[in-house]
């Protein structure tokens, strides 16, 4: 009788258990420590990854700070100026009689509304300052008025814009006039 060592059956058996041997080994041993491996090289270069995006912070703290600086000496041009609610609500309706004047309307009317106090998102006090305007002017005029409100300094918005046909004009006249009545409000701080 022929051995199981000596034997083809036999040899094939020890390949066999040989494979799984090493197969065992391979998961068991060498893929949990590459697994490892590469989970801490990815963990490293994050880590680095953050570390470089701290120094370029750190580099660019500066060059922010100053922009910081220049975007507070921007918004104080945000604001209406005058030492008191009616000096502020003063130079608004000046301002605003200028631009509608520089149009070649007239201003009819100007009332300074009653003030508001607000607070901003870091709880410094602004007081809401409006002034009622009227006067009389085409589609134009009236859409140059609010350009020229949205685009001036201090920030300025309309509220309350009343249009009505004047009543002393002809229907058929394609540039007819119209009686406009609006609220035009800016912030003053106190």
């Amino acid at each position: 009788m022929r051995s199981l060592r000596d034997s083809t059956s036999g040899k094939a058996l020890a390949l066999a258990i040989g494979v799984l041997l090493l197969g065992a080994i391979q998961f068991m041993v060498i893929a949990p420590l590459v697994s490892y491996y590469e989970t801490t090289a990815q963990r490293l270069a994050e880590r680095q990854e953050v570390a470089q995006r701290y120094q370029n912070a750190a580099r660019d703290l500066p060059r922010l700070r100053s922009a910081a600086a220049q975007a507070q000496d921007h918004d104080a041009d945000l604001l209406l100026t005058g030492s008191t609610d009616a000096v502020a609500a003063a130079a608004l309706q000046s301002a605003l009689k200028v631009l509608v004047e520089l149009e070649g309307a007239k201003l009819n009317s100007a009332e300074m509304l009653p003030p508001e106090t607000e607070k901003n998102v870091e709880d410094n006090v602004v007081r809401r300052v409006g002034v009622r305007i009227a006067f009389a002017g085409n589609l134009t005029l009236l859409a140059t008025v609010l350009e020229g409100v949205e685009a001036t300094r201090p920030v300025l918005s309309v509220g309350n814009l009343d249009i009505h046909a004047a009543a002393d004009l002809d229907e058929e006249d394609e540039d007819r006039t119209l009686a406009i009545v609006m609220d035009v409000y800016g912030f003053h701080s106190q």
